[in-house]
């Protein structure tokens, strides 16, 4: 068995989205559990568990803290832990390749970024070729126990999460296989919603604009991607 893991916080409409998307692109597999921690008691989890989701209460600050607790409920017989924030949307391709590659720590190396305030869209790579992106990360449960699952572990943060997780991970690397894809993996990270620890700007540069809507169109429900385009609709601020 495998776990998607992911924290919940504010945003509803958009974060009921994104898990009941992740359930319909793993809707061909018997695998994977799937854990979410928020932090607004009845209304997360009332949120959570209708998409059919296991939840758990946790403090939102440190956010490392919150990510943590979350992973130290899992069944410790799981294969490995697959990771996804609340605004994010993957490719079911995807998702089966990170979890059948062999490896003890895989993701992409680049990600679109969809702002829907702004409709805008870019793809973002990492200079570095074996830099991974945070969103669509697998870690392997021979990880998580050099980890003493808690994979976030350190000072309180509640910013900087991918740079932490990576950093222990690289702290116990010795021993562990590692890959960076540099494939055309699609991972949308959907900003704009008012709550998101990054910015859209801070991945946005001269060259990398693209159609991101047409590439969310292909890995969703007609139902979900219209969701998100009225979302959109409404949160409209211009470019």
């Amino acid at each position: 068995m495998f776990a998607i893991v992911t924290t919940v916080w504010k945003r509803p409409e958009l974060t009921s989205l994104m898990l009941r998307h992740t359930k319909q692109v793993c809707a061909h597999r018997n695998d994977i559990l799937f854990y979410a921690v928020g932090s607004e008691q009845e209304l997360s989890k009332n949120l959570v568990e209708s998409e059919g989701w296991v939840y758990l209460e946790s403090p939102n600050t440190p956010l490392n803290q919150k990510w943590n607790n979350l992973i130290q409920t899992l069944p410790r017989d799981i294969q490995g832990i697959f990771i996804l924030g609340s605004d994010d949307f993957v490719a079911r391709e995807y998702i089966d390749k990170a979890l059948s590659a062999g490896y003890d720590v895989c993701g992409s190396n680049s990600c679109y970024f969809l702002d829907v305030s702004l409709k805008a869209g870019c793809r973002f790579r990492y200079d570095q070729k074996t830099r991974l992106v945070g969103a669509g990360m697998f870690v392997s449960k021979k990880t998580l126990d050099l980890l003493n699952w808690t994979p976030w572990k350190g000072t309180p943060i509640s910013s900087s999460l991918d740079r932490r997780l990576m950093s222990n991970i690289h702290s116990v690397a010795k021993t562990l296989k590692m890959k960076a894809f540099s494939d055309n993996d699609i991972i949308i990270d959907v900003k704009g919603t008012g709550v998101n620890i990054s910015k859209f700007i801070h991945f946005r540069s001269p060259g990398n604009a693209c159609d991101v809507w047409s590439i969310l169109q292909t890995i969703t429900s007609e139902d979900i991607f219209n969701q998100i385009k009225a979302m959109s609709d409404q949160l409209y601020r211009g470019a």
